[in-house]
């Protein structure tokens, strides 16, 4: 039982060592924050089996005033071509997007 009680303390002050390295990195460099917006192609329209939008690109921008200068030349209505809206980063299909590697437009 000695043994196993060696070997989980040293386990845990390396799990502890990694934390707080890990930790100090993040503090040293903050990730850049990013705002979003999609433009649709067809307007706001959906699927009806999944829910996703049809014709949909995602930008990424730097600075919230790009992202709402880029959303205010869209189109004036909801069904209309080029329509566009911002988004939060906790968008799903955004999130998907992301994840695996989609199409998303950086403009800076």
């Amino acid at each position: 039982m000695k043994i196993l009680t060696n070997t989980m303390k040293t386990d845990t002050e390396a799990i502890e060592a990694t934390f707080f390295a890990l930790a100090e990195r993040l503090r040293a460099r903050p990730e850049p924050r990013h705002y979003y917006a999609v433009s649709y192609g067809l307007g706001t329209a959906v699927c009806a089996n999944t829910g996703n939008r049809y014709a949909a690109a995602y930008h990424s921008f730097d600075s919230r005033a790009e992202r709402d200068e880029y959303v205010s030349q869209g189109g004036d209505f909801r069904s209309s071509n080029d329509w566009r809206e911002s988004l939060l980063a906790s968008d799903r299909e955004l999130k998907s997007e992301l994840k695996h590697g989609g199409a998303i437009t950086c403009r800076s």
